[in-house]
């Protein structure tokens, strides 16, 4: 995991996996994994399951639906930044290290894309969710909120990867929460 996290998935060579995984032979990888595609998968797997539980918890955690995305997107500024951990988030940052010019590249690609657009598809239930309850105006624009949440998290990524700050990202997060307030109080046009 964290070799792709760290070079993505084309940047990743088979020397490296190997070594990582504690001097494995490419006869026994291949058996264990049947190819570096689908040890990618597996990879990316474990990193949801660990990286992304704090935010899945947010989501669901009975608070307001601004308290609820800006846990998220405080849980991801953690996650990115965690001290002894490669710094970004290997669903944004991996696929900027996928290319489409080979079809084990291109389905890595397609398969952290789809995860993205699962966190995305999690962020609207819960906007969703906060309108039917009357926690948001029911003129929310939930699909454009949703897509600027999204937008803000893998911007934080990039900007964890680039060196900024804990404590610089935060503030980000601030600013966007600060855009949430506006765009919830304005009325939609």
């Amino acid at each position: 995991m964290r070799v792709f996290r760290e070079r993505g998935y084309d940047g990743a060579t088979l020397a490296e996996l190997q070594e990582a995984m504690g001097g494995l032979s490419p006869p026994s990888l291949y058996a264990a994994f049947g190819s570096k595609q689908e040890l990618f998968k597996e990879a990316v797997a474990s990193y949801v399951q660990s990286v992304g539980e704090a935010g899945r918890r947010a989501l669901a955690t009975p608070r307001s639906t601004r308290d609820s995305i800006e846990q998220v997107l405080r849980a991801n500024v953690d996650a990115i930044t965690k001290a002894g951990e490669p710094r970004g988030c290997m669903l944004v940052l991996g696929a900027l290290n996928c290319t489409a010019n080979d079809a084990e590249g291109a389905a890595a690609s397609e398969h952290v894309h789809a995860l993205r657009l699962e966190t995305q598809r999690s962020i609207l239930r819960r906007i969703k969710q906060g309108i039917r309850e009357g926690d948001l105006p029911r003129a929310t624009d939930a699909e454009g909120l949703a897509t600027f949440i999204t937008t803000v998290m893998h911007g934080l990524s990039i900007q964890a990867r680039d060196g900024a700050s804990r404590a610089a990202l935060n503030a980000a997060v601030d600013h966007a929460m600060l855009a949430w307030d506006a765009s919830v109080r304005a009325p939609r046009r």
